[in-house]
């Protein structure tokens, strides 16, 4: 690898730490952390664990728990220094870095899909919209209607309204474990 020599350098390494937490915009797992700046970068495990350490010493990085997880985000002194030293990290590497927290942030997001569609029945039709989130089913709502054209209309309908109807049934829906007023 053309970089090899410069990964291993101190300095670099502390920058690219800082670099990948301040593109992240979240607080990272060592874990995390680790493997973003890993993915497909000749770095020594135990060099960059040795400069994570360091930055937090340096208190550009700050380590706190959540949940029984330790995690580190940037001080405003490191999203200083990532900011005035990030053309000292070569291009390439920039790009591959910038592509592993995309990737990761993708994995991440959940996938919701709507889906409004109609279906015969009988001699009617039933217009139906779905809210997948990750493929699982989270809200269904139906209504028979007696024509196709009804059935195109109410699918554009739910696909215009999805947002006003869910949050309505919902707020609904939560209604009913409010306790009773006095």
């Amino acid at each position: 690898m053309p970089f090899e020599k410069i990964l291993q350098d101190d300095f670099i390494l502390r920058l690219i730490i800082l670099y990948v937490s301040d593109n992240y915009g979240e607080a990272l797992t060592n874990p995390e952390l680790t493997k973003l700046i890993m993915e497909g970068q000749e770095v020594d495990y135990f060099n960059l664990q040795y400069n994570i350490y360091e930055l937090v010493k340096l208190e550009q990085l700050r380590m706190f728990m959540d949940e029984g997880k330790h995690y580190y985000e940037l001080t405003p002194e490191g999203k200083e220094a990532a900011g005035f030293f990030q053309a000292k990290i070569p291009l390439l590497i920039q790009r591959k870095l910038d592509i592993a927290i995309s990737e990761k942030k993708k994995s991440l997001s959940p996938k919701t899909a709507v889906i409004a569609d109609f279906t015969p029945e009988g001699g009617e039709f039933l217009a139906g919209i779905k809210i997948l989130e990750n493929g699982q089913e989270q809200f269904s709502m139906n209504v028979l209607v007696p024509t196709r054209e009804h059935a195109i209309r109410v699918c554009q309908y739910f696909q215009e309204h999805i947002e006003d109807i869910y949050q309505n049934t919902n707020q609904e829906i939560m209604k009913l474990f409010e306790e009773p007023k006095e």
